[in-house]
């Protein structure tokens, strides 16, 4: 007669392969930057950010609310819709809000080639299959 396994020690077995099923998804990919100080830049006259890379490599960019809202900001009206970002649990542990993620693959939908997304949010998750984080699309 054998041992009694409990549930939590399957879900640490089986974990490996699960992340490596979430990982397949990952059709696309992205770099993630985050601000490290900022110059003057005399010749355009302007600040320009000095970045540093924090993550590069695959990603999957999924919709989280099907029904986008609308949000009145004084006369300007803006669409918000609610996105995640999923990145390998193995390599993304140094993301954070703030950083900007800029998709630089995409093998299903190359219209998502160059959009760039904030991070907004810190996933915290037991037996995370990926890191899902929330993102806000950065427009202009």
């Amino acid at each position: 007669m054998g041992g009694v396994v409990m549930l939590g020690d399957d879900i640490t077995a089986a974990l490996p392969e699960l992340r490596a099923h979430a990982a397949s998804m990952m059709l696309d990919a992205c770099r993630i930057e985050r601000v490290i100080g900022s110059r003057f830049d005399r010749v355009f006259g302007v600040d320009v950010e000095d970045m540093s890379v924090v993550y590069a490599g695959p990603c999957r960019l999924k919709s989280v609310n099907a029904q986008p809202r609308s949000v009145q900001a004084g006369p300007v009206e803006w669409t918000v819709a609610v996105d995640e970002l999923h990145l390998p649990v193995v390599g993304s542990g140094n993301v954070r809000p703030g950083d900007v993620a800029t998709i630089t693959g995409a093998e299903l939908d190359q219209g998502l080639v160059g959009r760039r997304f904030v991070i907004s949010g810190t996933p915290a998750r037991t037996a995370a299959t990926a890191r899902r984080f929330r993102v806000e699309e950065v427009s202009g």
